[in-house]
């Protein structure tokens, strides 16, 4: 039987800052998110909460959330 790698825990794909918009990539921590601005939001809600009303925040945005989608999509 074929096991996979442990991937990285990342941070939910529909997580928004304008440091990861500047920057690309996905992120596992808040450092990956926050600026000066300390400002992120939801890219389904487009607001500062997500689909589950609770607010988008880097601490928070993990696979523990109903509204989580992982940035490795179909790969996990």
């Amino acid at each position: 039987m074929e096991t996979k790698p442990k991937l990285p825990d990342l941070l939910c794909a529909d997580l928004c800052s304008k440091k990861l918009m500047v920057h690309g990539g996905h992120a596992r921590c808040a450092e990956d998110v926050l600026d000066r601005s300390q400002h992120c939001w939801c890219a389904r809600t487009e607001k500062a909460l997500g689909p589950d009303g609770e607010l988008a925040w880097p601490d928070d945005c993990d696979a523990k959330r109903s509204c989580y989608r992982s940035p490795y999509g179909d790969l996990l």
